[in-house]
């Protein structure tokens, strides 16, 4: 991946994930390792990333996901596939996604928002696709 691209890719990604205090700090904040947690109850998977190249997909699943409304019922009460993603910055700040079902999502301490099924579905298929580091 050539650098003006890296470049481009890590901007939009440091846009949309940081928070406006880190985002206005003296020094870029990086993103040093995101942690995933998906499944139901008793049967979960973790995958922790460290390397650029599955920090970079994770980040461009995130980015994909089309919020379409404000849910309508508490996704907590769901009983369905629960996905925790954790990225953290190499400050030690981090910035966390809950996602219901795949069909819900919230964004750190955030309202619950609707997702197209269709892409949120893919992020376990992505998960036993992609090792930890």
């Amino acid at each position: 991946m050539g650098m003006k691209r890296k470049g481009y890719l890590f901007l939009i990604l440091f846009v949309f994930l940081c928070p406006q205090q880190v985002c206005g700090a003296e020094k870029p904040i990086l993103i040093s390792r995101i942690t995933v947690t998906a499944g139901y109850e008793e049967h979960t998977l973790t995958r922790n990333y460290t390397s650029e190249e599955k920090i970079e997909t994770v980040l461009g699943y995130l980015y994909k996901l089309n919020e379409t409304g404000r849910a309508r019922i508490d996704p907590e009460q769901l009983t369905g596939i629960r996905h925790h993603v954790t990225v953290w910055m190499s400050d030690g700040s981090f910035r966390t996604y809950r996602i219901r079902d795949c069909r819900y999502l919230s964004k750190g301490c955030g309202p619950w928002k609707t997702l197209d099924y269709g892409q949120a579905s893919l992020l376990m298929p992505m998960l036993y696709l992609l090792p930890s580091d």
